[in-house]
């Protein structure tokens, strides 16, 4: 395995010589593809008999395809530089490539007949199995491929929905009143029509009016009830703390509310300092009593081996984010120094003047330099205020051909791996020197929303 990178944090150029390769794909695309092309030819006159042929053909073709990526064989394993957002997997003359952006989960497995490790890489269409000789290795190639907490958020698809805090009363009241209005318009939607009867307009305005609304409504609830169904929760680790998503629900989770990270059986189970618990499920799904055999695009939500790795990745890659957050460095002297970041009451284009390259002499007399601004950016203790500061200070001297352009790539990093949402806007907004003042606020109050639901643990020791 060779590496070659120009900071710690840009992207490697890596080129990896496995012995063991395995590819898996779906293909549901190319299926619908060869359907429609069959379909097409029969309605263009072709005679079905060769119009069939010709798809079953096509699906053989691909079957074979599909099968001959699946057999393990050695490969090259290629990621960054000029390939950009791939990872390229070569096998003799054939290519398969895969966009980093694409990968919605990676974990490492103990392969039990060597001393090495499996990677395992799935996107939406598509799983890999990468044989490395050891776990460096493994993990070499998960940061190139972007899968760490100090660069970017970390997801992981659950088994099941999770167990998250309770509500606040604004967030109950606003999905009360969203269920309550769906209500409305299906009630109406039923009684509507013996409404307009007893008002005396006709049965054709009627059925104008009304038979449109009452096959809409439950095409609709049925569009959403499959969307729901087909999509999966998730978690997402990040340096400030857990980003939960379900079909309905975006729940963020700062680690200053969190108390503890166990691993159960079922789930990993987060104490908060609230005394309510977050549960993520990452258990074994099995199937119905007349189920087949699993797709092996499947199996990682299915075998014993992957569900148990993928659970321990989660909970070391949670643990260690927390414990960096708790060990952040307090320095006194820098945050003496980001004080001075702060907006106070200015407006916001007087503010970024005041952080600019203009103001770069009150800088060095204060000795806020690159080095410090991009330290203020990275610490997830130091307030929301502050850090905007500093990015907007950076933005400031983009244009530098010194330690500006140097510490790009870290401050990039750093506001990648935001998992509040709120603040990661507001800071990739304020390092491209377009901060308006609605986002700002919102980071500002996702901060002060944190603190709130932090200090329940003190209301409730009182």
């Amino acid at each position: 395995m060779t590496t070659k990178g120009t900071t710690a944090v840009a992207e490697e150029a890596l080129h990896v010589e496995s012995s063991r390769v395995r590819v898996w794909k779906r293909g549901g695309r190319l299926v619908l593809l060869i359907i429609a092309l069959t379909l097409t030819s029969v309605a263009l006159g072709v005679p079905f008999a060769p119009a069939f042929a010709a798809g079953f053909a096509l699906e053989v073709w691909r079957r074979m395809h599909a099968a001959r990526w699946a057999r393990p064989r050695p490969a090259r394993v290629l990621v960054g530089a000029d390939r950009g957002d791939q990872l390229v997997i070569e096998r003799d003359v054939e290519r398969f490539r895969v966009k980093k952006s694409s990968i919605s989960d990676c974990w490492q497995v103990p392969d039990p007949e060597t001393d090495g490790v499996e990677v395992r890489v799935v996107t939406p269409r598509s799983q890999l199995a990468i044989h490395l000789a050891d776990s460096a290795s493994a993990d070499t190639l998960r940061r190139a491929l972007g899968i760490d907490i100090s660069s970017q958020l970390v997801g992981t698809t659950l088994t099941g929905p999770p167990t998250l805090p309770r509500m606040t009363w604004r967030e109950e009241f606003w999905r009360m009143a969203s269920a309550g209005l769906e209500s409305m318009l299906y009630v109406i939607a039923i009684v509507g029509p013996s409404l307009i009867a007893l008002a005396g307009i006709s049965t054709l305005v009627t059925l104008s009016l009304v038979l449109p609304a009452m096959v809409l409504l439950p095409i609709l609830g049925a569009i959403r009830s499959v969307s729901r169904a087909a999509t999966p929760a998730r978690v997402y680790v990040g340096r400030d703390g857990l980003l939960v998503t379900t079909a309905d629900r975006r729940e963020f989770i700062g680690f200053e509310r969190v108390k503890g990270v166990q691993s159960r059986v079922l789930a990993i189970v987060i104490t908060l300092t609230d005394r309510q618990s977050v549960k993520l499920p990452l258990s074994v799904r099995t199937g119905g009593l007349f189920s087949r055999k699993p797709h092996p695009l499947d199996e990682w939500v299915r075998d014993v081996d992957q569900v148990l790795a993928r659970r321990n990745a989660l909970a070391q890659q949670i643990t260690d984010a927390l414990s960096h957050f708790r060990n952040a460095e307090r320095d006194a002297r820098t945050e003496t120094l980001a004080r001075r970041l702060d907006r106070d009451s200015r407006p916001i284009p007087e503010w970024r003047e005041a952080l600019s390259h203009a103001q770069e002499d009150t800088y060095r007399e204060h000795h806020l330099d690159a080095d410090q601004l991009v330290n203020v950016l990275e610490n997830p203790r130091i307030p929301v205020a502050q850090r905007v500061g500093a990015a907007l200070a950076l933005a400031g001297r983009a244009d530098e051909a010194g330690s500006g352009r140097e510490h790009a790539s870290r401050a990039r990093a750093a506001i990648a791996s935001s998992a509040n949402r709120k603040v990661r806007i507001a800071l990739e907004r304020a390092v491209e020197g377009k901060l308006d003042e609605a986002a700002y606020e919102r980071a500002i109050a996702a901060e002060a929303d944190a603190e709130q639901l932090a200090s329940r643990k003190r209301r409730l020791k009182a």
